[in-house]
């Protein structure tokens, strides 16, 4: 700090060399609390649908089960469109593959659900498994 004629106060290049010190300590600081903030809002969408695909995993299986009691092939395919996150959930009830490890088990059926998602222009998804025994009605073992 200069004293000139009297009047107290920064000059003009003092107060520019503080002011671009500032920046260049705060800089960095504003850049990753941004990125964090973008990887903390993705994360949390996509933890939302994941949520949203377990829930919609549970709620079906109930329903299945309250449509499909009379049924002896349980295989059913249900979609619903969420907006909020805009995400398409896919439910699906299928026999198992012949070259999976657990065709040998009879009466087992894989229960899939998949959240479909547009993140920049590119097609994200994810998929929760689940594995069901609906056994044949005793009345169609015998015949």
């Amino acid at each position: 700090m200069m004293n000139f004629k009297n009047n107290d106060g920064f000059t003009l290049t003092e107060v520019l060399l503080a002011v671009a010190i500032i920046g260049l300590v705060l800089t960095p600081i504003f850049i990753t609390q941004s990125t964090l903030l973008q990887s903390v809002s993705r994360i949390s969408r996509r933890m939302a649908r994941v949520f949203f695909a377990k829930q919609f995993l549970i709620e079906s299986t109930s329903v299945m089960q309250l449509k499909q009691k009379d049924k002896e092939d349980p295989s059913i395919t249900i979609e619903k469109k969420v907006d909020d996150p805009e995400t398409v959930v896919m439910y699906k009830v299928q026999k198992l593959p012949k070259n999976s490890v657990f065709s040998q088990f009879p009466d087992l059926y894989l229960k899939s659900t998949t959240a479909k998602w547009q993140r920049d222009g590119i097609e994200q998804e994810q998929t929760l498994i689940s594995f069901m025994f609906q056994p044949e009605p005793p009345e169609k073992k015998g015949t």
